[in-house]
This record gives structure tokens, C-alpha cells and sequence, in this order.
């Protein structure tokens, strides 16, 4: 048995359990196990297949099945266990994760109303991430004074999502100020999956990743007039307000550079991360949210990213161009360097 409190199949034995099914012997035998509590008697427990978990109260919350499977990025997740690692931070009392367009959103209970706050949420998704694959870290946090239940006495997962949309669609947000801004935060918001989108919302704390970000900017060249940005716009512009400006700037993008700012707050010495094949270096934004609020993160990549320069026509080439880029920056002896495949 698990600990009160703590997520457990729940499983129903006494009297009025059945022997089994009926000429189903295979699903019986899964379903129907010997009772462990209940040695003299021999008698049988029933897995029902749903999660739960005992309350203080003495009540079951259902949480819902126990094979709750999702797609998110072409993975294969279980939502329980992302609940299961929410639920091992010691401000959140409990939780339940669902899906809405792809993204992950959390609901939670915390102990105490002023446990939801910026800095604990900030710590909640770093925890995570230490945990779980980044696809597998929520995007979005909601706080709540319980879930709701349908009629059988089950978490309702469609009203929580309902529930958010609405109180999303009435909290103030600033809209779109100018053309250019309008037409970004459109393809963002298809992008995404939202009805709206505040204009100085991050595109990475919405839900965004690569994937998301080429499409973005495969839209906005189209809707642009044919004049392609670099995919690192995103993480130098991340706001649609930000963005915009950039668009309207109508800023050189013919001349390349291998330095990318992924995270330039910081006191500690950066760290360059080099990006591997068939990768760009938007994929680091999420390893600079996992990493020391005081660490700056920079990426380096490859010529030719942005479609307009051709790229270099061997490693060592690159090598030289990066390293000369990386000496005229820092001091040789305090150089933090980092590879992915």
C-alpha cells in the first residue's frame, strides 16, 4: 500500500468482489490478484485500473485510468507520472496535468494560496526538468481550490481545461498595437493553440520549441513579403513585441553569425554550447532554464542556418571561424565549452 496522501491504483476486495469475468480467463487473471491482506481467507483483490489517492478527510480522489496515455512530440507519456513528480514539491498538495493543442498544462492545489507564485513555479519547472524530458515539463501552471468531478466521482479533466480558457480569455492582456504585430501574433497564436496571446509573452514559457519555431518563421517569411530570418530570432526577439520590431527594423539578416544569445543575464563565466547535426541552437533555450539563474548561455552554429549563406565547406573551417569568435570574446584560460550530438 502506498502512503496516504501519495498516487496508488485503487483496488476494490470483500464480499461483493466477483470471482471474474465471464469466459474471459485472461483478463481475469490480470484483474483478479490474491488478496496479500487477506491470507486465511484467500480471497481476491480487484484492480480497477484507475489512480487515486487517500485524503485527510478519509475520502479516495480518482484521478482517472491508470494507462492515461498522451502523444506530445511524437513521445508517448504517461500523465501520472508527471503528477506523481509535481507532487514531490513540497508546496503542492496535489495535481493533475492534462493536454490541451499539445501543450502540458498543471493544475494544481498548493498547501497554502501564496506557495503559487513566480519564483515557486520557476523552481517547480526546474525541478522537473531534472526529472523528466523537457516534452514532459508543463508549460503552463494553474492554481485551483479543487477539481472538479464528474457524475461517477472522477477528476474532470474537460472542465479544468474549459475553466482555464475562460478565466485566460478575461484576464487583461495587451493586444496587438500595429500591423506587423497583429500578423505575429496570429501565427502565434495558431502556432500554439491559444485564442490570444499578451504581446509581451515569452514564446518558449507559452509551450514554443523548434518545431513550433520553424513553422513560425516559415509563416512570417510568407507573410513578410519572402524575406527569410534566421530561426535565432526567436531567441534574441521572444516577445511578439520584440519580434515585430525586429521585422519592422528591416535589419540586415544577409550577414551571418556563429554567436547566438540564448541567456545573457548572469555573473558566472558563459557557457557556448555547439550545436550538433540536423539541430539549430534554439534547442539549448531549454537547457539555459534548467541551468543557475546567474549562468549566461550563448550557442554557436553553423553557417548556412539562415538559408542565405552557404555553409562552410568543412569542420576545420568552422572550428577556426568559432574559436577565433569565441578568443576575441572571453580570456582563453575562463572558456566554458559544451557539445551535443
Amino acid at each position: 500500500m502506498v502512503e496516504a496522501g501519495k498516487t496508488g491504483e485503487i483496488c476494490i476486495a470483500g464480499d461483493g468482489v466477483a470471482k471474474g469475468y465471464w469466459r474471459r480467463p485472461e483478463l481475469t487473471a490480470e484483474k483478479f490478484t490474491s488478496n496479500d491482506f487477506d491470507t486465511e481467507q484467500q480471497t481476491k483483490l480487484y484492480r480497477t485500473g484507475d489512480l487515486g489517492k487517500l485524503l485527510p478527510s478519509g475520502d479516495i480522489l480518482c484521478l482517472g485510468r491508470i494507462d492515461h496515455q498522451v502523444k506530445i512530440r511524437g513521445h508517448r507519456i504517461e500523465l501520472g507520472e508527471i503528477e506523481e513528480a509535481l507532487e514531490e514539491e513540497s508546496e503542492i498538495l496535489s495535481s493533475v496535468v492534462v493536454v490541451n493543442s499539445s501543450r502540458l498544462m498543471a493544475f494544481i492545489i498548493t498547501n497554502e494560496a501564496r506557495d503559487f507564485s513566480e519564483d515557486n513555479m520557476a523552481k517547480w519547472k526546474k525541478n522537473l526538468s531534472t526529472k523528466l524530458p523537457d516534452y514532459m515539463v508543463p508549460q503552463d501552471f494553474n492554481l485551483v481550490t479543487e477539481f472538479p468531478k464528474t457524475l461517477n466521482g472522477k477528476i474532470d479533466r474537460k472542465s479544468l481545461l474549459k475553466n482555464a480558457s475562460e478565466k485566460r480569455e478575461t484576464t487583461h492582456f495587451t493586444a496587438p498595437r500595429n500591423k506587423t504585430e497583429q500578423i505575429v501574433a496570429e501565427i502565434w497564436q495558431e502556432s500554439l493553440g491559444f485564442n490570444s496571446i499578451d504581446i509581451f509573452a515569452n514564446f518558449f514559457e507559452l509551450g514554443g520549441h523548434s518545431l513550433i519555431a520553424v513553422k513560425v518563421m516559415v509563416r512570417i517569411e510568407k507573410e513578410t513579403g519572402g524575406k527569410n530570418y534566421p530561426l535565432s530570432s526567436l531567441l534574441e526577439h521572444p516577445t511578439i513585441a520584440k519580434l515585430a520590431k525586429f521585422i519592422d527594423s528591416d535589419k540586415d539578416i544577409s550577414s551571418w553569425s556563429s554567436l547566438t544569445p540564448i541567456k545573457t543575464s548572469g555573473n558566472k563565466t558563459p557557457l557556448y554550447v555547439i550545436h550538433g547535426a540536423d539541430h539549430n541552437v534554439l534547442i539549448f533555450e531549454t537547457l539555459s532554464r534548467t541551468l543557475d539563474k546567474e549562468q549566461p548561455v550563448y550557442g554557436l552554429q553553423a553557417k548556412g542556418l539562415n538559408g542565405i549563406d552557404a555553409p562552410h565547406d568543412s569542420i576545420k573551417k568552422w572550428r577556426h571561424i568559432m574559436l577565433r569568435k569565441l578568443l576575441n570574446l572571453t580570456q582563453p584560460d575562463l572558456m566554458l565549452l559544451l557539445g551535443i550530438r
